[in-house]
């Protein structure tokens, strides 16, 4: 189990790790709650490479996020989008902090959209954009 993550409390809780980090190549799709997550990770997150695009839209607080070794400042009402290959690391989270976060990879896409080159129509996709 990767270091950021709150090796006591996923045991205490009986928590299943794979319901919450996508693998790679699974057909994989998570949507939940920012809190939910937050018990489980020990802050701040060291950078990772991630294998699946991630959206994540904050609706109180702030966070800190480096991608690829950029700082960036997210803040409610933001939403954040990652592609695969961003090295990424949370540098910080505000205590008020609140929101969704949703995982896919590439395989569920090409399985449940029905339009093979659907990833490439979503342009938002291959970067990281803020819509305010």
């Amino acid at each position: 189990m990767q270091k950021h993550f709150n090796k006591e409390y996923i045991a205490d809780n009986n928590i299943n790790l794979n319901l919450f980090t996508p693998k790679e190549s699974t057909c994989y799709f998570v949507i939940r709650a920012i809190e939910d997550g937050l018990k489980m990770i020990n802050f701040p997150k060291d950078s990772v490479k991630i294998t699946y695009y991630e959206v994540v839209f904050l609706t109180q607080g702030y966070s800190v996020v480096n991608e690829n070794l950029i700082e960036i400042n997210q803040c409610a009402p933001q939403i954040r989008f990652s592609p695969p290959g961003k090295i990424v690391s949370v540098t910080k989270i505000s205590d008020d902090v609140e929101g969704f976060y949703c995982l896919f990879d590439h395989e569920f896409i090409s399985r449940y959209a029905g339009e093979i080159n659907l990833l490439k129509s979503l342009s938002f996709l291959n970067l990281t954009l803020y819509l305010f």
